[in-house]
C-alpha cells in the first residue's frame, strides 16, 4: 500500500493537489470524483473497464487520505477493519450470511476501533 501512496502523492504534487489540508479538504470533488467512477463501475460491461474503475476508486480514494492527512495510517486501520470482519464470525467460527449473500456480525464481533489509531 506505501508504494501506491507514494505514487498517489507523487501525482498530487506533480498537479499541485492539496496534501495534508484535513479540514480544509474539498469534500465535495473528492465525494463527486468518487461517484463519478463507481457509475463507471457499475456500468462496465467488460473485465477491462470494471478494472479501469475499481483502480481509478482506489486512486482517487488513496488521494482523499492524502489531502486528509491520514495516508500513512491506512494500513494500520486497514488491519483494524479487517479484525473487526474477521470478528462475524459466530461461535462455531462459521460465517452467517444474509439471504442476498451478505456477510452478519456474529456475537464475537467487535467493532473497529479507528480512533485509538487515528490519535496515534
Amino acid at each position: 500500500m506505501n508504494k501506491q501512496i507514494e505514487q498517489v502523492t507523487e501525482f498530487r504534487k506533480r498537479f499541485n493537489l492539496p496534501i495534508n489540508s484535513g479540514r480544509n479538504s474539498n469534500h465535495l470533488l473528492h465525494h463527486n470524483l468518487i461517484r463519478e467512477e463507481f457509475y463507471e463501475m457499475i456500468s462496465s460491461l467488460n473485465l477491462i473497464d470494471l478494472s479501469d474503475a475499481i483502480i481509478d476508486q482506489m486512486y482517487l480514494l488513496f488521494g482523499y487520505a492524502i489531502d486528509l492527512g491520514i495516508a500513512d495510517k491506512l494500513e494500520s486501520m486497514f488491519d483494524e477493519i479487517h479484525a473487526s470482519n474477521m470478528s462475524k464470525l459466530d461461535t462455531n467460527g462459521n460465517p452467517i450470511y444474509r439471504q442476498d449473500g451478505k456477510v452478519m456480525k456474529g456475537e464475537n464481533y467487535f467493532k473497529p476501533n479507528l480512533e485509538k489509531i487515528l490519535k496515534q
